[in-house]
């Protein structure tokens, strides 16, 4: 998986012999190995001997001694946010990214003890590695709607239009105004009818169907039974959606439209 360096055994001396095979807790990165010493020329043939670090994963790190009595023997793969994530190969400038306070928020839901909407999210193997992340960030569908549109849209990634609302991936997620993204929001777990917007109103004796989008309700009727305000919900939602489909967002990314669309008449969504 790791390159591996070239170690000259005619370099241990009596001198460092005892540098070799010792075992160190780095400070932040856990444990790694001296598995010996290689020799790095210049581009001005300047040669520098260095020790080779090797962690419990098998990456590798040259460094001197120096660095390696205090502990600062970094290891880009080793997974400091909370528990499963790590930097990978953009470790040098992974906080100046744009995406990274994005990643770290995507790790955020998906940790134990986070909101009870988000139990049972997870997010995708590939994506523990922020290098990962930040490379496939413009493969995403609705990027480029995203780029164009961020400064004046607020834009969220959205997990629940081409997945079923658990798994964060490149083949999952999509770039999404705020605005359309709140229509796929899940039913909440303190729903007790089973059904989204639906309730028993215990006062009147009546099912309750009550809608509503950016704070305005758009829906809050009363009926005899379950099925009608189950179906009374259901189309004014999939009106109100179709609505800003054609109307307040036609630029936006087709597939996502079509996938929208598709979710409208998934009735177990809602």
């Amino acid at each position: 998986m790791f390159e591996k360096y070239e170690l000259d055994k005619s370099l241990i001396t009596k001198r460092n012999k005892d540098n070799i095979n010792i075992r160190i807790k780095s400070n932040l990165w856990g444990y790694f190995k001296v598995v010996g010493i290689h020799q790095r020329t210049y581009y001005n043939d300047k040669i520098e001997f260095l020790y080779v670090c090797e962690f419990e994963n098998g990456y590798q790190k040259l460094s001197t001694i120096s660095n390696i009595k205090k502990g600062k023997v970094y290891n880009p793969y080793y997974p400091t946010h909370l528990g499963i994530g790590f930097l990978g190969e953009s470790y040098h400038d992974a906080k100046k990214s744009n995406y990274y306070s994005l990643w770290k928020s995507i790790l955020k839901r998906c940790s134990d003890g986070f909101q009870e909407s988000y139990k049972n999210t997870y997010i995708s193997k590939e994506w523990y590695n922020f290098t990962n992340f930040k490379n496939d960030i413009n493969l995403i569908v609705g990027y480029k709607e995203y780029i164009k549109f961020k400064d004046s849209i607020k834009f969220e990634i959205d997990k629940d239009i081409f997945g079923n609302g658990e798994l964060y991936s490149k083949e999952t997620c999509c770039f999404v105004p705020r605005d359309i993204n709140s229509f796929f929001k899940r039913t909440p777990t303190t729903n007790n009818s089973g059904v989204k917007g639906v309730s028993w109103d215990a006062k009147r004796s009546k099912w309750k169907a009550q809608c509503s989008h950016n704070g305005i309700i758009i829906l809050n009727k009363r009926f005899d039974n379950k099925a009608e305000a189950t179906y009374a919900y259901n189309n004014t939602k999939k009106y109100s959606l179709k609505t800003y489909l054609d109307n307040d967002y036609v630029w936006l990314d087709e597939e996502i439209k079509k996938q929208c669309i598709s979710k409208l008449n998934d009735n177990k969504f809602w």
